[in-house]
């Protein structure tokens, strides 16, 4: 089929071009207030989430280490112990004069400081129990934490707490006492008994 100049016919159908329609000005500021409402609510659920499992963590990771300590203590059958430490990055030198890392017995530092777990035995000796001797081999490092917490232990944990071959811990003083773990909104608590045993307790420290 040609068309009156000769060329071949197109066959198609011509849609007429429908005029677009842009957002009318209240619409944008319903969509904007409807954005800033959802924003005011959410926003400060997430930080409150976020407050609560960053607590959560360095809480379990303190549990996980007494725990962690205790049985050790009762597999080896030697006093195992959990000090405060602020050199945990050292590398281990269990045989130098004063072995790297240590504890710290520091007032100003605190157990969110970072921590060690090491088996004891020369306390048994007469050596210093709670601080890591000559010769005494380190099970386990923790790092400082970065989660904007701090770890308090006073007054019966101040620096360090043993657990005996029996699983009955031992402090500087009595054996049962608190760690009070807190951040800006949340706070937590983990209650060890007299006969060793760590319970986790949400909210402050009675």
């Amino acid at each position: 089929m040609h068309n009156a100049t000769g060329q071949p016919g197109s066959r198609g159908t011509l849609f007429a071009r429908r005029p677009t329609r842009g957002v009318t000005l209240i619409e944008l500021l319903v969509t904007l207030s409807v954005v800033a409402i959802l924003l005011a609510i959410g926003v400060p659920s997430f930080q409150a989430v976020l407050a609560r499992n960053r607590i959560a963590g360095i809480t379990n990771d303190l549990m996980g280490a007494l725990n962690l300590t205790r049985s050790e203590a009762i597999k080896r059958g030697k006093i195992v112990t959990i000090c405060k430490s602020t050199n945990t990055d050292a590398t281990d030198n269990s045989a130098a004069s004063t072995p790297t890392p240590t504890c710290s017995t520091s007032s100003t530092v605190g157990w969110q400081d970072g921590w060690l777990i090491f088996v004891d035995d020369s306390s048994a000796m007469g050596a210093q129990r709670g601080v890591r001797n000559t010769g005494e081999q380190l099970l386990r490092v923790h790092q400082p934490s970065t989660d904007n917490a701090t770890i308090n232990g006073a007054p019966n944990f101040p620096d360090f707490l043993s657990y005996l071959p029996s699983g009955v811990s031992k402090a500087s003083s009595l054996a049962n006492g608190a760690f009070a773990i807190s951040s800006a909104s949340e706070q937590r608590c983990i209650q060890v008994s007299t006969t060793g045993r760590a319970r986790l307790m949400q909210g402050a420290c009675p």
